[in-house]
């Protein structure tokens, strides 16, 4: 879980969303995870003002990082806290369920961008074929 709550990190810092998986599971009116979102987590997650900022009511799941966290918070029992009543099995799974769809939805990590230099070579050659201009990379650069 660690592992995903960083890839969804990630996700989160670099602007990509589940906004597509979320419009697909909306798009066919509330789905199955919104309405057992509003009704389990709607007292305290929304109105206009959602415990820790978290509008789950309106599907304000849009970013990874905010997926993951509540996914592990819900599959952990630690939502909804003890002073609530707790979540039938059935819900709870159903929810697991529907986050986890969202997070495979994402998109896949594209990993960190590796530069790399032309040799001496191919530098000449990347100028002979942008500029028509033969440069005799050995003797013209250090």
């Amino acid at each position: 879980m660690a592992g995903r709550a960083l890839l969804a990190a990630r996700w989160a810092l670099t602007g990509l969303t589940i906004a597509p998986a979320l419009a697909q599971e909306t798009a066919e009116g509330p789905g199955e995870l919104s309405a057992l979102l509003s009704a389990h987590c709607g007292a305290c997650h929304g109105g206009t003002r959602p415990k820790a900022g978290l509008d789950l009511t309106a599907l304000d799941v849009a970013d990874l990082a905010t997926a993951a966290d509540a996914l592990a918070q819900v599959r952990a029992a630690q939502m909804p806290p003890a002073t609530v009543a707790p979540l039938p099995d059935d819900d709870r799974f159903a929810i697991v369920r529907g986050l986890s769809a969202l997070l495979a939805a994402a998109p896949p990590d594209p990993g960190r961008p590796t530069l790399r230099r032309l040799s001496r070579v191919e530098y000449g050659r990347t100028v002979r074929d942008l500029l028509g201009i033969e440069v005799d990379v050995e003797r013209e650069l250090p």
